[in-house]
C-alpha cells in the first residue's frame, strides 16, 4: 500500500507525548507538531510513496535540494488507505523541486479545516511513522541523485558554498 509523505521537524513529534507533557491528556497531541502540517489554501502538500520505500531516498534528495542548507530531515509517513477511509481527498498537483520525476508523484491533501487538519495530526502520530534522516546521509542522498542525473543542477537552492564544492555543483551567483 502507497504512503502519503511529509516533511516534518523531527523533534516536534514526541514518542510518548503525555510523558513529555505530563498535563497533556491521553490521547492528545502537543500543539507544536501542528506546526509541520500548516496548510496553505487549506491543502497540504505531500509526496507519493511507493509501499516497497525505494523512492524515499529519491524524494529526501529532491526536497533537501530545494533547501538553502540541508541538514537533517524529519518525515512521516502514513499509508493512503488509512487517509482515504478517514475521507482525505487529494488532487494531483506537480511539485516544485529540481527532479522532474519527484514533482509528478506530488499530491494536495485538500478541503482542510482546522477539525479536519487534527484529524489528520491524530492518524500521523497514531497510525504513521516518523523518522529521520541524520545531515550526512541527506548529503549522500543529494549526491546519489545528481550522480543519477535526477536533479537539474540550474534548480538546486543549496547556498553552501562549502556543500555546493562537495557535491560538484557550482558557485551560487
Amino acid at each position: 500500500m502507497p504512503f502519503a509523505f511529509r516533511g516534518i521537524r523531527f523533534n516536534r513529534w514526541y514518542k510518548n507525548p503525555t510523558q513529555d507533557f505530563p498535563w497533556l491528556a491521553s490521547g492528545e497531541l502537543p500543539g507544536d507538531s501542528l506546526g509541520d502540517i500548516a496548510p496553505q489554501r487549506c491543502a497540504l502538500s505531500v509526496y507519493l510513496i511507493e509501499d516497497d520505500k525505494a523512492d524515499l531516498g529519491r524524494v529526501i534528495a529532491a526536497l533537501a535540494a530545494n533547501q538553502t542548507s540541508p541538514s537533517h530531515f524529519g518525515y512521516a509517513l502514513i499509508e493512503l488507505q488509512v487517509l482515504s477511509n478517514m475521507g482525505f481527498k487529494f488532487q494531483n498537483h506537480p511539485g516544485d523541486t529540481s527532479d522532474t520525476l519527484v514533482n509528478s508523484w506530488h499530491r494536495d491533501i485538500v478541503e482542510l479545516s482546522a477539525t479536519r487538519l487534527l484529524d489528520l495530526a491524530q492518524a500521523i502520530q497514531t497510525q504513521g511513522v516518523r523518522d529521520q534522516i541524520l545531515e550526512k546521509q541527506v548529503h549522500h542522498l543529494i549526491l546519489n541523485s545528481l550522480s543519477a542525473n535526477y536533479l537539474d543542477h540550474q534548480k538546486i537552492k543549496i547556498t553552501s558554498e562549502r556543500l555546493r564544492q562537495k557535491l560538484g555543483l557550482p558557485p551560487k551567483k
